[in-house]
């Protein structure tokens, strides 16, 4: 007895432009054979793909996603709001007193979509078919990791085709050079490093009249290795970063990114000045750096393309910002 289900029409036109065996009448009928083969593999990659657990990519470790923009929408914002005034002495029978003021003004940035697809040809269904095997999913696996490979690059270096600074590279946030060379173990002892690491904490908090406090420190990953294994002196089992940790009330997360590393590490891109490796300190807040999302990861139906079909797969988000700069700190030099 076949089995009887129903499926949109687009699928349908799909399966019967490649000649498959699909019964036209409401409602539809698939023959115990290809049509519901392959329909039945496509449906089953399309679950895979959301309920495979890829690996987190670093950009989803260090910036706070924000999922507060529809997908349709061309472009998001806010309001940057300076409040104006200060209290003064007022005398007892006071009329006059002084007002607030607000200057409120719109922000806004677009919206931006990034696409890759992938395809199995007629002869590709048929062959698995014929030999019982379930359709190979590591093109759709290829395709989920590109799109958040992709998505993953443009958050944190920016991308100059759209005009995007990102993570690691934005013009507003503070910069400045090491002050006793590299923090890899070739120039800086460890109590200089410990020294220019919370001089830099309490530069922060003055920078914001103590309204933030950087708590994650992101390095090359030379420096992530010196800092976690190097003793803190000659005569202590405590490392560099474990002293750091336990002797200030702030950072208390250390991550590494090869981004950060100069262009002459593996993976790095030089971001600090004349392709140096760059540090960042920074609040891990939404209020301070947040990457707007609308859609992680989407598909839409399977199209027939020729002899093949192919399923369009994309990501819809608006890039990384740094709302409150001053809250972050970018130091070259420490590679």
């Amino acid at each position: 007895m076949r089995k009887k289900l129903r499926f949109d029409r687009q699928t349908i036109d799909v399966l019967d432009g490649l000649g498959l065996a699909v019964n036209q009448n409401t409602p539809v009928r698939f023959d115990a054979g290809e049509g519901l083969f392959i329909l039945q593999e496509l449906q089953a990659i399309e679950q895979q793909l959301y309920e495979t657990p890829f690996g987190k990519l670093k950009a989803e470790m260090l910036i706070p996603y924000a999922f507060d923009v529809p997908e349709g929408a061309q472009e998001w914002g806010y309001d940057r709001v300076t409040a104006f005034g200060l209290a003064q002495w007022i005398a007892a029978d006071a009329k006059d007193l002084p007002r607030v003021n607000v200057d409120r003004k719109r922000v806004t940035f677009p919206i931006y979509w990034s696409g890759l697809a992938y395809g199995y040809t007629r002869k590709d269904l048929q062959s698995a078919m014929m030999s019982s095997m379930p359709l190979d999913a590591s093109l759709a696996k290829a395709c989920r990791r590109g799109i958040d490979s992709h998505r993953n690059k443009v958050l944190l270096q920016g991308d100059d085709i759209v005009g995007l600074t990102g993570f690691l590279n934005d013009a507003n946030v503070t910069v400045d050079t090491v002050a006793n060379g590299a923090w890899d173990g070739t120039a800086a002892t460890p109590d200089q490093i410990i020294a220019e690491f919370n001089q830099i904490i309490f530069l922060i908090g003055s920078l914001t009249k103590e309204n933030y406090w950087p708590d994650t420190l992101v390095v090359p990953a030379q420096v992530y290795a010196h800092l976690t294994t190097t003793p803190r002196s000659s005569t202590s089992d405590t490392t560099i970063w474990e002293y750091m940790r336990e002797n200030n009330q702030y950072i208390k997360r250390l991550e590494f990114l090869l981004e950060l590393g100069p262009t002459t590490d593996e993976g790095g891109v030089g971001p600090g000045g004349g392709g140096a490796g760059r540090a960042i300190f920074y609040l891990r807040s939404p209020e301070v750096v947040v990457a707007k999302m609308a859609t992680l990861f989407g598909q839409l139906p399977p199209q027939m393309k020729g002899f093949s079909i192919e399923t369009p797969c994309y990501s819809v988000f608006g890039g990384t910002h740094w709302r409150v700069p001053i809250a972050g700190y970018y130091l070259d030099g420490v590679r």
